[in-house]
């Protein structure tokens, strides 16, 4: 009788999101398309994020939120 061996099963999530803008960055009308960054900033010993959102007509923040932690996000 074969040994049967248990299926390697990942444990985490696969959170990839579909490819919406395909690579379409310039957009003709105001606020129909926003992109978001985040960035990691080190000061001194800590490291501090900001997350930036532009509209990608204008090229304009829309909003940014510095946080302390990397997932405070709201």
């Amino acid at each position: 009788m074969a040994a049967s061996k248990d299926k390697a099963r990942s444990r985490t999530e696969n959170n990839t999101c579909r490819n919406h803008l395909k690579q379409q960055f310039s957009q003709d009308a105001p606020n129909l398309v926003w992109a978001s960054d985040f960035a990691y900033i080190k000061a001194g010993r800590k490291w501090h994020y900001l997350c930036v959102v532009i509209d990608l007509s204008s090229r304009k923040v829309v909003s940014w939120q510095p946080s302390n932690k990397a997932d405070n996000w709201s």
